[in-house]
């Protein structure tokens, strides 16, 4: 998928609320949208390059331009968290994902207990529950998340597990928005419980991916499988 489509370079200056940043664009300062709540402390640094979408003007928005992707060591990384939903929505509907081929039938926001899940695949006697995750954190090639505490998060893995003891496959996949990953695992450090609660949701058979993104031209494209070390 396309992350936009004017797409320019800026520079930027700071944050003064988690959905704002202000950039610059040679001797012009941008006020831009930014599409996630998370801390992004390691991307977000002074004069970190950006590449900003402009959009049409419209009554409906605030700003003219959306922050969609942040540069550092030389990789882009899409931030947008709902980028993910996105391209798995796009590769379920053209049967491209190897792990739910088996599967015809696709549909979105599902509840199932206290949880609303990404995707419900179903073929004829099967269903699938499988929620999607945005990962952007990466450190010497390992993927980590989250960047900070997911109290919704550790809900969604015990909530898989629910469905799993229902008699659903399921199965949680890490979008990681980037190219340099070469490994997951989840964030012990910032949170532990979530961490628990991935493995105990493994443990108990619920299917974990990691899925490392494809830049070409600021067009984002799932690739390939990175192991998931638990």
């Amino acid at each position: 998928m396309k992350l936009g489509a004017k797409i320019i370079t800026a520079t930027y200056v700071r944050r003064p609320n988690r959905f704002t940043i202000i950039a610059r664009h040679n001797s012009s300062k941008l006020r831009c949208y930014f599409p996630n709540p998370g801390r992004m402390s390691e991307l977000l640094k002074p004069d970190a390059e950006l590449a900003v979408n402009q959009n049409q003007a419209s009554a409906r928005r605030k700003t003219l331009y959306d922050v969609v992707a942040v540069r550092t060591g030389g990789c882009w990384v899409s931030i947008d968290s709902r980028v993910p939903n996105k391209l798995v929505a796009e590769a379920l509907e053209a049967n491209r994902l190897m792990e739910f081929q088996s599967y015809s039938s696709v549909k979105a926001e599902i509840p199932f207990g206290r949880s609303r899940f990404d995707f419900l695949v179903e073929a004829p006697g099967y269903s699938c529950l499988l929620e999607v995750k945005s990962c952007t954190l990466v450190n010497d090639g390992l993927a980590i998340f989250p960047d900070a505490p997911t109290a919704r998060g550790s809900k969604h893995m015990r909530d898989l597990v629910a469905a799993k003891g229902a008699g659903y496959r399921a199965c949680v996949m890490f979008v990681i928005q980037r190219e340099d990953a070469i490994l997951f695992t989840p964030n012990k450090q910032t949170d532990p419980e979530f961490c628990s609660a991935l493995r105990k949701a493994w443990e108990s058979g619920v299917e974990v991916y990691a899925k490392r993104c494809r830049f070409t031209n600021f067009d984002l494209t799932l690739d390939a499988n990175v192991p998931v070390k638990l």
